[in-house]
Parts: C-alpha cells; structure tokens; sequence
C-alpha cells in the first residue's frame, strides 16, 4: 500500500464528525490500523445519552473510493452476500486493553486475515481494485468530558494535530506484508504495536 495523502480531518456537523485518510492498496501488503475504542453503549438500545462509563454515543470505521464524494466500498459476493466497507462499534473485535486492529485487504485476502487473532477486515473494492480509498472514522456525539473525540480535532488537516488531541484514540497506520501480520502479529507492523 501506498499512502496517497496523510491529511487527516474532521468533517461534517458538531455532533457528528469524521477524520478522513487515504491511501491506495498495493498487492501483497495489507492496511493495519490500530487506536483505543472508545466505549460505546452496549445490549440492546436505545439507551439514554449520555451514559454512564461511555465516551461516545457511536463510532464506525469506513473505506470509501477516493476521490470524495465516492461512495463506500460495496463488494458483491457469492451468495448473493454483500460486504457493505463499514464496520460499527458493537462489529469490532478488540483485545484486553480495549484496542481494536483493523486490517484492509482484498476480499481473496479476508480468510486469512480472519484467523488473525482480534483482527477485524475491511474490504477494499472488488469492481474498482487500482483505485484510491479513504478511511473515514466517524464519532457520534461524545459525552461530556470525553476531549479525545474526533470533534476536539481542529480543522487544520495536520495528522499530528489529530494525534495530539486524540491521544490513544488516534488510528495508527501501519502497511505491512500479510505474511508478517500472519506470522507475527500486528506488532510486527512498522507503527503496528
């Protein structure tokens, strides 16, 4: 993989904002993204916000076709199945200390990135394969007292202004051989621990 642009800010209206990334896959390579979770309302809803112990009302992680505004990746499989490019909050896999591991590959990588311990895939596109993408975090209303949210970001598309404020939250990035990943494990990524 490739990283087209390291712009990372947020996007949208106060309560509900987005940090934007790109990057355009190469073969061989997987996208492994790494940050804290912040807690989120869990069991059935709806629940009264804001919640005790919660830091944000929702969050997903999405990868949509670069250029904006394309849409979301949407692979259509076998099956008549779909793989819609976002995964939610209650979706996502994370390890002991509330860490989540996102790797994006291909489809024909996904069987092997699904035995990775605590990992979650993303899909990148199966019509448009040599295209760019976009990550895109998306925080829903954070409680009060929760600073690290994408909200608190300010507007000026630096990374390290994004890091900063975000803190354990922020997604690192890591491009890395599926075969390191498989064999070693996130923290074998550059950046990946």
């Amino acid at each position: 993989m490739q990283r087209d642009a390291a712009a990372a800010h947020p996007s949208g209206e106060e309560r509900n904002r987005h940090a934007l990334r790109s990057s355009r896959h190469l073969h061989g390579e997987v996208l492994v993204v790494r940050a804290k979770a912040p807690t989120t309302p869990t069991g059935p809803g709806p629940h009264p916000w804001p919640g005790t112990g919660t830091d944000l009302r929702y969050w997903s992680l999405c990868i949509d076709l670069y250029p904006q505004p394309k849409p979301v990746v949407v692979n259509h499989l076998a099956g008549e199945k779909v793989d819609f490019g976002c995964r939610y909050d209650s979706e996502v896999a994370l390890d002991r200390t509330g860490y989540y591991t996102f790797v994006v590959g291909t489809e024909a990588e996904r069987p092997t990135i699904d035995h990775v311990p605590g990992a979650t895939f993303l899909p990148f596109s199966l019509a448009y394969p040599g295209q760019s993408y976009m990550l895109n975090l998306r925080n829903m209303l954070p409680a009060p007292g929760f600073n690290e949210a994408v909200q608190d970001v300010p507007e000026d598309a630096n990374p390290s202004s994004a890091a900063r404020v975000m803190g354990p939250y922020y997604p690192r990035e890591a491009f890395c051989p599926l075969a390191v990943l498989v064999k070693s494990g996130p923290g074998a990524c550059p950046g990946g621990k």
